[in-house]
C-alpha cells in the first residue's frame, strides 16, 4: 500500500480540483499534464487522512473510537489502514461525527473512503448535513435521523 505523508496532503490541497479539471480539458497531451501535476494527484488513503485530521486537530484515537461507537478493533484497524478494509458510509458518518469534522471535511472523507458524498436533495443526507453544520455528536445525530424515522448510523 502506497503511503502518503500528512505534509503531502497538506500541499496537495492547495491547488483545487476545478483548477485541476480545468487544466486536463485544456491539455494536448496527457503526459505533460500528468507530469506537471503529479504531486496533485495523489490519492489520500482513509487511513493517512484520518491521521492527518487526527493531528490537525489534536484528537486522540481513543477518544475518537470511544465517541464514534464503532468496535474498538475495527476502528483501529481502518487507522492503521490494515487488510485494506473498505467501512460502510456509516462507519465513515460515524467517525467524522467524532472528530467533529465539518461539511467539507466530511465529503472529502467520503469521497477518500470511495462513497457518495452528502447530497442534498437525499432527505437522510438533508438531516446529516444539518445534524454536522449543528455540531451534533454522533449520538445527536443517531437520535435526530431516529426521530425522523430514517436509518441510523451505529
Amino acid at each position: 500500500m502506497k503511503r502518503i505523508s500528512i505534509d503531502k496532503l497538506r500541499d496537495a490541497s492547495e491547488k483545487c480540483t476545478d483548477r485541476l479539471a480545468n487544466e486536463i480539458m485544456r491539455t494536448e497531451n496527457i503526459d505533460d499534464y500528468l507530469e506537471k501535476n503529479g504531486e496533485f494527484l495523489n490519492e489520500a488513503s482513509l487511513s493517512a487522512e484520518l491521521c492527518r485530521l487526527l493531528e490537525e486537530k489534536g484528537l486522540k484515537k481513543a477518544d475518537v473510537i470511544a465517541a464514534s461507537g464503532i468496535t474498538a478493533t475495527y476502528a483501529y484497524d481502518l487507522f492503521s489502514g490494515y487488510k485494506n478494509k473498505r467501512p460502510s458510509r456509516n462507519i465513515i458518518l460515524a467517525l467524522c461525527f467524532a472528530m467533529g469534522l465539518d461539511v467539507d471535511e466530511t465529503q472529502r472523507l467520503l469521497k477518500i473512503s470511495d462513497h457518495g458524498a452528502l447530497y442534498p436533495r437525499v432527505p437522510r443526507d438533508s438531516v446529516i448535513m444539518f445534524a454536522i453544520k449543528s455540531s451534533m455528536t454522533r449520538c445527536e445525530a443517531d437520535d435526530l435521523l431516529g426521530e425522523k424515522g430514517m436509518e441510523t448510523l451505529i
